[in-house]
């Protein structure tokens, strides 16, 4: 989750300079958060189930099914996530809109003088790689 804000950081900060708030900012990424743990459990969940039978003897004064710990499994799961994508939320709705608009300029721009600076292929397949032609103009 934190490395995803981290790579969202200029998106927010636009998002925050076009005018929105640190709620809205809290709602989008705690909602991609939950988006995704929703999906885990359901197909974690499923897994279960199916799968209790095949360990039937090795569980110990515990029912294959028991709802009490599918419960405790959900609702521990859903705390965990909720703490895990609150923090880089609120990281993320603290950013200063005009600090991300400067890093994504010196980006464009890094990328753009990089481009123009680099020597061209030889040949625009991929067999010869490594090859510069030395003649090719930037």
């Amino acid at each position: 989750m934190a490395y995803s804000v981290g790579q969202r950081s200029s998106e927010i900060g636009l998002r925050m300079a076009l005018g929105a708030s640190t709620r809205s900012v809290l709602r989008l990424i705690l909602r991609q958060g939950l988006g995704f743990a929703v999906l885990g459990l359901a197909s974690g969940l499923a897994v279960a189930v199916a799968g209790t039978h095949l360990l039937k003897a090795m569980l110990f004064q515990v029912q294959p099914n028991d709802p009490a710990v599918y419960v405790a499994v959900v609702v521990l799961l859903g705390v965990v996530t909720l703490i895990a994508g609150y923090i880089p939320a609120r990281r993320a709705s603290r950013i200063d809109p005009m600090t991300a608009l400067r890093q994504e300029y010196s980006r464009t721009r890094d990328d753009l003088y990089s481009r123009v600076t680099q020597p061209r292929r030889i040949c625009p397949s991929k067999c010869c790689v490594g090859s510069l032609d030395e003649n090719a103009l930037p």
